[in-house]
């Protein structure tokens, strides 16, 4: 059987709205999963207008979407994972990636990444509320000022079953400026317990096959993508992944999940 990578859309927010996840799987056909860009717990409702939009499942037919929750509050993480799945959702996505200054300074994003040992309190309880419930993914980065962190992360993360660990190797200080510390990708690729994801600066088709070249298939999972085509401009290309165990989970056509319509 032939070795598949799966492309993800990695969630930009205001740019990878349910408009542009519709129009460019129709224009450059349908990718494996499309991330929704982050949600975040409210007081008085379970979302905004705006983020209705974004999850009612008539807008994300046809396409694997996975809503990305903002948040360091087990239980406003698990009252908005209870309420996507009730749209029909099957799977989360824990954004402890976003470098921005004022979801940082909250301690929110890859803020959270400076409090380990919360972070790790966080994981428990959504867990034991929402691991049979819902699929749980996680995207992050390596750390909050120094990739000495991600060590102590990477074990955090092999406690819990996650559904993928997607990794931009930056800490939080780079914002998208450095080079991505790639030797504490090829860390996870080697120590992670669960399959994992590689995102960051693949902005090119070359770029991308020398990714491939210099980590063979067996050592990692997948490719979460930035822009608004494969990186080969190829409308017919897929992005895929392959987990380290194999193709397992992640083989097939990645036809996906069609959510359930709104009633």
């Amino acid at each position: 059987m032939d070795k598949i990578v799966k492309y993800y859309m990695a969630p930009l927010e205001s740019v990878t709205t349910w408009i542009y996840r519709q129009a460019h799987a129709k224009i450059y056909g349908r990718l494996d999963k499309y991330f929704i860009p982050f949600l975040e717990p409210h007081e008085k409702r379970d979302f905004k207008t705006r983020e209705l939009q974004e999850i009612l499942p008539e807008h994300n037919e046809g396409i694997y979407a996975v809503p990305q929750i903002l948040t360091n509050k087990a239980d406003g993480f698990i009252r908005i994972g209870r309420a996507l799945k009730d749209y029909g959702y099957q799977e989360v996505n824990l954004n402890l990636g976003c470098p921005s200054k004022t979801v940082v300074t909250k301690g929110k994003g890859s803020g959270f990444l400076a409090f380990p040992e919360e972070l790790d309190r966080f994981l428990d309880e959504i867990f034991e509320a929402l691991g049979s419930e819902l699929k749980l993914s996680v995207k992050t980065r390596i750390g909050k000022e120094r990739p000495e962190e991600f060590p102590r992360l990477l074990e955090i993360f092999n406690h819990y079953p996650l559904e993928e660990l997607i990794i931009h190797p930056r800490v939080q200080t780079d914002g998208y400026k450095n080079h991505p510390r790639m030797e504490m990708y090829d860390l996870a690729a080697k120590e992670s317990k669960n399959p994992i994801c590689y995102n960051g600066d693949l902005f090119n088709q070359e770029k991308l096959e020398k990714f491939q070249r210099e980590r063979p298939f067996d050592d990692w999972q997948g490719i979460s993508h930035e822009s608004g085509t494969s990186p080969s401009g190829n409308r017919t290309e897929r992005i895929l992944g392959i987990s380290r165990s194999g193709l397992s989970r992640l083989s097939g056509t990645g036809s996906g999940w069609l959510p359930k319509r709104a009633i």
